[in-house]
Order: structure tokens, then sequence, then C-alpha cells
């Protein structure tokens, strides 16, 4: 049984302050259900409480997004700016190892990256400009969208090449091409920004990653933005994987036509067949809608090879005997 299950909650919020200053443990909420906790028991009760236990908070915090799931965006927002402050104050701490401040690093940008509930302007606004938390600006660039900004970051203060290819694969996923293609014409777009100095790694992280990426880029767009002074040799791969690409779509693009043209033969090879066949009338020949004898040679055949009369045949797609309902693939009567 664990201290929260006690009916009388009074008792339980008198001996709370004296087990938090023993030991910031918070088994004794984190066990309770929170469907049905009281006021007091609630998340938003307890928050305010712990907001004086810092450790407590922490885990409080983690418990309801990590282990609880809860899909609030308070919840979110309140650890990942916890995750924040805990960075920042380590800066600040000339005391503070880099082992420490690594590790929270990573803690804040885990956040940062598999959350898309905290509110990333307000993230944002607490980060001053000379904070040393570039890849975090980054990644809440990201959260809002603002793709070149962040992959300026990426390139120009991080000079994260590699980097700057995953987030473009990272926020394409569950877009379409057109998306995908728009993100990396960004990073090319960075790479190859005029008025920028150009750094030779600049250059190779370009190149390769045109060379890597031939299916990401439109090629009209490219040829549009790379330098006059390059060589041909030196996107050689691109254009001729572009080449090859071309030549793939052409030849699948023959095919397809191909395939139609050999369905369509087989069509009307079909439909010959079915109209060309002979019927053979005798005295015993009658109509199977009004078991009348033919007169003359105007007949109607279904499909099905059911023989009626023209005036009995109403409709050329459905048996009038058998209900049978024939496509226009099956042949006319």
């Amino acid at each position: 049984m664990y201290i929260s299950s006690i009916i009388n909650e009074e008792l339980l919020w008198r001996y709370v302050p004296w087990i938090m200053e023993k030991d910031q443990a918070l088994a004794i909420f984190s066990e309770s259900s929170l469907d049905e906790a009281t006021e007091k028991l609630q998340p938003d009760y307890i928050l305010e409480y712990f907001s004086k236990f810092p450790i407590a908070l922490q885990k409080y915090l983690e418990f309801l997004v990590f282990q609880k799931k809860l899909d609030k965006e308070k919840y979110h927002s309140r650890l990942a700016i916890f995750y924040l402050d805990q960075v920042q104050n380590l800066k600040k701490n000339p005391k503070s190892s880099k082992e420490a401040i690594d590790n929270a690093r990573v803690s804040l940008q885990s956040m940062l990256k598999f959350s898309s509930l905290y509110n990333a302007s307000l993230l944002l606004s607490k980060i001053p400009e000379e904070s040393g938390l570039d890849l975090e600006t980054a990644m809440l660039y990201g959260r809002l969208e603002h793709h070149e900004k962040a992959l300026k970051i990426y390139v120009h203060e991080l000079a994260d090449f590699d980097g700057a290819v995953a987030y473009c694969e990272f926020y394409s996923k569950g877009h379409d091409r057109s998306y995908r293609r728009k993100l990396f014409y960004l990073l090319l777009s960075v790479y190859l920004q005029s008025g920028v100095k150009q750094t030779n790694d600049m250059v190779v992280a370009a190149v390769s990653l045109l060379n890597s990426h031939i299916q990401d880029f439109d090629p009209v767009k490219v040829m549009e933005i790379i330098p006059e002074e390059w060589s041909v040799r030196l996107i050689s791969p691109f254009l001729i994987g572009l080449s090859r690409d071309s030549l793939h779509t052409s030849r699948n693009t023959k095919l397809r036509k191909n395939l139609m043209r050999s369905e369509n033969i087989k069509m009307k090879k079909g439909y010959i067949s079915y109209t060309t066949k002979p019927v053979t009338i005798t005295e015993e020949t009658y109509c199977r809608v009004c078991r009348r004898p033919f007169n003359d040679s105007n007949i109607a055949r279904y499909p099905n090879n059911i023989i009626t009369h023209v005036h009995c045949a109403r409709h050329k797609t459905l048996c009038p005997v058998t209900g049978q309902l024939f496509s226009v693939n099956d042949g006319d009567i």
C-alpha cells in the first residue's frame, strides 16, 4: 500500500514536506491513478508543490510525459523548459563538468526531437543569442518549419554537413517528393548562397550532396543555381544519374504504352471473336425470351450464347434470361 492511497489527504500533505526533505522520491504520487485522483492529487496541484523540489519536479514531469504519455502541451513545454534551464544553469556554473553539461544537453535535444507538443516559440525566446546552444536553436526552428534558418545554423555555425543532410531526411518523412526536394534544395542554396564566403569544405559538401541525392533535386533548379565556374566533371555523377533516370523513365513509358497496345489488340480480337462466330438457326431454334421461332436472320446473341429476337434484347449488357451483367470488354450483342 502506498501513502497516496490513504483516505486522509490532509495527513498525506502534512508529512510530504518531511518526506521530500529526506528524499525527493515521488512514488507516493506516481503510483496513484490520475483518473481517480482527487483535486489535491491531480498533476497540476502536485507540480505546483514540487516547484520547490527540482529533482522531484523533473521526475514527476518525466513520469507524466514519458510513462503516462499525456499529450498536453503544458507538461511537454514545462519539461522542455526544465531541461533548458538545467543546461543554462550548468553552463553558468564554472564548476560544472563538461560531462554533466553534455548529458543535460542530450536530455534536452532528445525532448526537442521526439516531442511535437511543446511550445517551440516560447523555448526559443528563452535562448540568448550567445548561449552556445546552436543545435538546440536549429531544432526549435525545425519544429516551427523555419527550415532555412535551421539549415544555416547547421552549415555556418556548426559546420555539421552530415547533420544538415540528416535534418532534411528527418523533416521530409511523411511528406511527398516535392516537399523533400524543397528541403534539399534549401540546403544546396545555403551552401551556395551568394554574398557568403564559401569555404572549400562547403563546396565539397555541396558537390557531395548533389552526387549522392540525385533524385532529391529538380535538375532545372539545380542548373540555375550551381556556379558557372564548376566543371562538368565535378558533378558528373549527378549528370550521369540524371541521364540514367531519364532513360529509365523513358523505357518505362514505352513499356507501358506497349502493354496498353497489346491489351487493346487482345480486346479487339476478343470482340471480333464474339461478333463473328457463326450462329446456326434451324426450325427448332427459338427465342429464349418469348419462346417463339425466328422468321428471319435478324437475331441477337449475348456473350453467354443466349439467342433472342432483336426486339427482345432490350439491354445490350444485361442478359434477359440469366440476368448476367456484361462489361464493355465482354463484347456487344
